[in-house]
C-alpha cells in the first residue's frame, strides 16, 4: 500500500470518525489517526496527515435513518431476565440413594443391595424410580443396621 493511499485511506477514516464519534475533538482524531499511519509505515518518526478541516466537512444528519427492523426492535418490550427459581425437591434424592448404595457395598453387603433394588424393580440407581426413593433408603438402613 502506497503512502498516498494510506493518507487517503486515513482521511475518509478521520472523516467517518468525526460523523460519528461526537466526543472527540478533531485534534484527536488527527493524532489518533498519524499513530495509526505510524504503526502501518512502521515509522519511528511521525509524519502528518492532511486531514480535512472541520469547515471542509460536510455536515452530519440530524439523526440516522431508521430501518423498520430498528424501528419495530425499539417499539418491541424488553424483557428481562428472570432468575430461574431452583425448587428443592421434596424428599430423598437420586443423591442421597447412590449414598445408601455406596454405603451398603463399603459395609460388603452387595448381594443386599443387589437383592432390594431387584425388589423396587430396578437394576440401578438411575433405573429406580423416583417415588421408591423413601422406601428404598428404609429398606438400605434396614440392611445397614443389621450389619
Amino acid at each position: 500500500m502506497s503512502q498516498e493511499t494510506r493518507a487517503v485511506a486515513l482521511a475518509h477514516a478521520v472523516i467517518y470518525y468525526s460523523r460519528n464519534a461526537n466526543t472527540a475533538g478533531l485534534s484527536a482524531i488527527v493524532e489518533a489517526g498519524e499513530v495509526f499511519n505510524n504503526f502501518l509505515n512502521a515509522d519511528s518518526n511521525p509524519k502528518s496527515v492532511d486531514a480535512p478541516v472541520a469547515d471542509e466537512m460536510p455536515a452530519c444528519p440530524a439523526t440516522p435513518k431508521r430501518t423498520r427492523a430498528v424501528k419495530a426492535a425499539e417499539a418491541a418490550p424488553v424483557e428481562t431476565a428472570k432468575p430461574k427459581v431452583v425448587e428443592e425437591p421434596k424428599g430423598p434424592t437420586r443423591e442421597d440413594v447412590g449414598k445408601a448404595v455406596e454405603s451398603m457395598l463399603a459395609a460388603n453387603k452387595r448381594k443386599e443391595a443387589v437383592a432390594l433394588m431387584k425388589e423396587f424393580g430396578a437394576t440401578s440407581v438411575s433405573s429406580l424410580d423416583a417415588a421408591k426413593y423413601a422406601a428404598f433408603l428404609e429398606g438400605a438402613e434396614a440392611i445397614l443396621m443389621a450389619a
